[in-house]
């Protein structure tokens, strides 16, 4: 006698279908468990407690189970014999698609992650892969052979599959965060520290800068080259604009800072309140991993490290920002700070302090038709609206900084941040490096190439002014962290492709940024080794006279001073500037 299933076919055909999708979401459910393992490494900060682990698992491994399911049924199309051959297929993409990522992201975001964690990752990674391999192996030989699979095989495929989960969890669950900091009393440096002069200049390289200094272009940075002391600043990779900024002011790896994003997330409600700074890249995961997030812009209580203005704040030495890339809202310790959106025209408070100096900063706007037309001049017959814009924004920097340099001269240190050059340099940069370095003729290489050339003009008369404000005793420090170079490999054939100009710039390769120091302790015409970002902070530290910390990343600079101020200032550690108050001073 026949079952009501063989009797009805419309009951056996939807049986089947649904048979079909259940066999898709296993594979799917077991990716999505997987990523959800990966968002734990990626965010080491997160609380392992509580329903949000269950949430997070439960989120993604239903949502990519589903995803799974539907794309199972688009393969079968209702074979179910077909499904349960494709089925091992998809469990080995899985794994193999987890190991591949995991391994990918640990080797990205080495600067990102903490040490234990990454190397946990890496080794989680590697683990995985072999499961991988063997369940690759397995289906090879299950599909050529078309040989059924059997009990063992099917309880190997759960064991192995089971087992990837396990070691990615097990890796991350077994990691913890290093000791809390521990308070330190400084010493204070022998003698009066200099007046200190930062000034970020997005985009600036040595390859622009050593050609245009041999052709007396730039007259003040050439003799910065000569009696100073330069280096190539290695770059922050993958390059993250705020991260980059902010590990520059702290000399700490992002992942000590705390701002690897500019935003932090929250995910749908269903898996908790907690926030997210890093995310899984190359599959698209922004797309369709977020649906149902919060967004929020990075907050300055987001740092985890003080930066520099803020150690020598607490040092009561006087400090004021001006367009810095930093969160807001601005730290109350500086004698007075306007961040880069108070630029934008954001009417936002927390974006400059005290009050009387955000409305007279106002007063310093300038507008592109403001512009003096004998500096327009310098960059020939009507310049590109892009051109007259980052000029307008760098202006009006520039006259604001040489404006409370005079009328605030407890004002001893000054960071300031220039951006119209790498915007400059993104349209042009291509065009400067294939005329000056190339010898190319072409009238668009040379025309770039003299745009570009004038905007260093422009920034090199400023920093002359500057330095003159700051008197003989100063030392400055000219950083970028980041340069741009002309378009190579796949980025030059997208460019190609999306109707691109050859004579851009592009910073994909990451192209080196630049360190130049000046003043009477550097030692004239030192070219060091190649620095990376978070060599600042020590080096200006002990360039100032103040100890350096141990648990700084990044190390001193000390070829860049001459031998008096070497003997005169040896290398005193302390073990760190956290926690660091006012009450801390000897």
């Amino acid at each position: 006698m026949q079952s009501s299933f063989e009797r009805n076919p419309k009951v056996l055909s939807r049986h089947r279908w649904i048979g079909v999708a259940g066999l898709g979401f296993i594979p799917g459910f077991l990716w999505g468990l997987h990523v959800a393992l990966l968002l734990l490494f990626l965010n080491p900060e997160l609380p392992l407690r509580g329903a949000f682990v269950p949430g997070l698992a439960a989120f993604y491994g239903l949502f990519m189970g589903l995803g799974g399911a539907c794309i199972m049924v688009v393969l079968a199309r209702g074979n179910l014999p077909r499904a349960r051959r494709l089925l091992p297929w998809g469990l080995t993409l899985a794994v193999l698609l987890a190991a591949l990522l995991s391994g990918s992201h640990a080797s990205k975001f080495a600067f990102y992650l903490p040490p234990g964690i990454n190397s946990r990752l890496i080794r989680a990674a590697t683990l995985v892969g072999g499961m991988a391999l063997i369940l690759f192996y397995t289906s090879l030989l299950h599909s050529f052979n078309r040989r059924a699979y059997g009990i063992r095989s099917k309880f190997g495929y759960v064991a192995l599959c089971l087992v990837s989960l396990s070691v990615m969890a097990e890796r991350r669950l077994a990691y913890r965060a290093g000791p809390v900091p521990i308070r330190a009393t400084i010493p204070a440096p022998a003698l009066e520290p200099p007046r200190l002069l930062v000034v970020g200049i997005e985009g600036a390289t040595l390859d622009a800068l050593l050609p245009l200094a041999e052709q007396g272009r730039v007259p003040f940075l050439a003799e910065v080259l000569r009696s100073g002391a330069t280096t190539r600043l290695v770059p922050l990779v993958p390059y993250r604009r705020l991260a980059a900024w902010a590990t520059l002011a702290t000399g700490k790896w992002p992942f000590r800072h705390g701002i690897t994003d500019p935003r932090r997330v929250r995910l749908a409600p269903v898996v908790g309140e907690e926030e997210l700074q890093l995310f899984p890249s190359g599959v698209g995961f922004v797309h369709w991993g977020l649906l149902g997030a919060r967004f929020r812009p990075v907050q300055s209580s987001d740092q985890r490290a003080l930066g520099l203005w803020q150690l020598l704040s607490r040092r009561e030495v006087g400090c004021g920002l001006i367009g810095w890339p930093t969160p807001p809202p601005m730290s109350p310790e500086l004698r007075f700070a306007l961040a880069e959106g108070f630029f934008s025209g954001a009417p936002d408070p927390l974006l400059a302090l005290p009050p009387a100096v955000a409305e007279r900063a106002r007063l310093f706007q300038v507008d592109r038709q403001d512009l003096d037309p004998v500096i327009l001049g310098r960059f020939g017959n009507d310049p590109p609206l892009p051109v007259q814009a980052a000029l307008a924004t760098d202006r009006w920097r520039q006259g604001l900084s040489l404006f409370l340099l005079e009328q605030q001269p407890e004002t001893r240190a000054l960071f300031v941040n220039l951006p119209g050059l790498a915007t400059v340099s993104s349209l042009y940069a291509g065009g400067l490096e294939a005329a000056q370095l190339e010898g190319s003729e072409d009238p668009e290489d040379q025309r770039a190439a003299e745009v570009l050339a004038a905007y260093y003009g422009q920034l090199d008369t400023f920093l002359q002014e500057l330095w003159q404000r700051a008197g003989e005793e100063g030392l400055m420090a000219i950083v970028s962290p980041i340069g741009f170079s002309k378009p190579r490999g796949l980025d030059r054939l997208g460019r190609w492709l999306t109707g691109g100009d050859a004579i851009e710039g592009s910073t994909d390769g990451a192209p080196d940024g630049v360190l130049m120091l000046y003043g009477d302790r550097v030692n004239p015409g030192t070219r060091l080794a190649d620095a990376s970002t978070v060599d600042l902070v020590p080096t200006l530290l002990y360039g100032l006279g103040y100890p350096v910390a141990r648990d700084l990343d990044g190390k001193v600079l000390t070829g860049a001073f001459d031998t008096r101020w070497r003997l005169q200032q040896p290398l005193v550690f302390i073990p760190t500037y956290e926690n660091l108050t006012t009450l801390d001073l000897p």
